[in-house]
């Protein structure tokens, strides 16, 4: 079957399929003004459609000359496209080194010209070369840091799995059928090149599915999440707390919030920029984050202050996790202040009272408890309402700012 199709028909098919990939990779990019990605595998691509052609050209002028160029754009393209894949699975490219691997084979090419290289000696660099790039592919897609994509990208994997066997296939065909010309027909070229059509345009459409996942994910992500500090909003917390306070009803369990505002923080901003303060804001939401367990929640509640929401802890523990957040926040040295600068947090800790008692109840309780906290000094834990283990509460109460704090 294959042995009947005429190659060049088959080249001109390949090539209005990559320009079309190419297109639409385009069309996807202005979509998704910040995907850098598709902008890489629109250029690859547009680089292997540009190979084709050539190829094609290659019977009226200059085959041997057309010919080295085709291989060389179309192994550029395997980059941009292994590229693009690395960047969407959440690894950073090897841009150096695959741009010098990139550029040894055109070189390796134009010796190979200037040295009347045979059709074979091109299509052997020319399988090596896209081998590494396919295996390179394959590696970012098995090895995809974000597990909400990695579906897809195994699926991506596959295929490029796939593409590795036409490759070596087509590389058999050509020893097996003596080819010397591209555009000759064979059974073996033109099975593996239909084959990688295929698999080109399938992979091509993959992309863009999961490029879209992504937008999506990315959507959510930026309506439950603080940019800044990659922490939950206020919105994101409000349903946990609603799910949080559900559970507790039914089940009884206690529920205990910290409210943590970061001391003097305006003075921080006006006395060394706002880069500092928002280096400060994240290495606050950092060590409160260190420091909890999994089931508790975190929430950058607005500007300065943050909220944590601790399931099935009473006032007494919740006053302990406070202490230890306010310490460990206190021994921060900041790059970005200057040496021997530190900054602090004012806590304020309450305790759900009763199945009645809402979420916007509690968080009031905390706060009115971290007023006190900074009424009476700031760098102290309060909680709102008073347990038997005053020999606990009594230090916290009296927590002195160290010299080096801001003021």
């Amino acid at each position: 079957m294959f042995a009947n199709l005429d190659m060049r028909t088959i080249y001109l098919v390949f090539a209005v399929l990559s320009i079309t990939q190419a297109l639409l990779m385009f069309y996807v990019r202005q979509v998704h003004y910040n995907s850098s990605f598709v902008a890489a595998w629109a250029r690859g691509n547009g680089l292997v459609a540009a190979g084709l052609c050539l190829v094609l050209l290659s019977n009226f002028i200059s085959p041997g000359l057309l010919l080295t160029l085709s291989y060389m754009l179309i192994v550029w393209g395997n980059m941009h496209i292994a590229f693009g894949v690395a960047m969407i699975s959440g690894k950073q490219p090897k841009l150096r080194l695959g741009t010098v691997l990139c550029a040894a084979v055109m070189i390796i090419y134009a010796i190979g010209y200037l040295s009347g290289m045979e059709e074979r000696g091109r299509i052997v660099l020319f399988v090596l070369a896209s081998s590494i790039y396919s295996g390179y592919l394959i590696y970012c897609c098995v090895g995809a840091k974000r597990d909400e994509l990695r579906g897809g990208l195994l699926l991506v994997a596959l295929m490029g799995c796939a593409y590795l066997a036409s490759l070596f296939i087509h590389l058999i065909g050509v020893y097996v059928s003596n080819l010397n010309n591209p555009l000759e027909n064979s059974i073996w070229h033109s099975g593996s090149m239909i084959v990688t059509m295929i698999l080109s345009f399938a992979q091509s459409i993959m992309l863009i599915v999961i490029t879209g996942h992504r937008l999506q994910l990315e959507l959510q992500r930026q309506a439950t999440h603080d940019p800044l500090t990659n922490l939950l909003n206020r919105r994101a917390l409000a349903t946990l707390a609603e799910r949080d306070i559900a559970r507790s009803n039914r089940r009884g369990n206690l529920i205990s919030v910290l409210m943590i505002d970061a001391d003097f923080f305006k003075n921080i901003n006006d006395s060394f920029g706002h880069p500092t303060g928002d280096a400060v804001l994240k290495a606050i939401a950092n060590k409160i984050q260190s420091g909890l367990r999994i089931e508790d929640v975190l929430a950058r509640y607005g500007g300065e202050e943050f909220l944590v929401m601790l399931p099935d802890t009473g006032l007494k523990h919740a006053c302990e996790v406070a202490e230890r957040i306010r310490n460990g926040i206190a021994n921060i040295a900041l790059p970005e202040l200057p040496e021997g600068r530190r900054f602090t947090v004012s806590i304020g800790v309450a305790e759900r009272e009763g199945v009645h008692q809402s979420f916007d109840e509690l968080v009031n309780k905390a706060d009115q408890a971290l007023y006190l906290a900074k009424k009476n000094g700031r760098n102290r834990v309060v909680a709102n309402t008073p347990f038997e283990a005053d020999a606990i509460t009594e230090p916290m109460h009296n927590v002195h700012r160290p010299k080096a704090a801001l003021a």
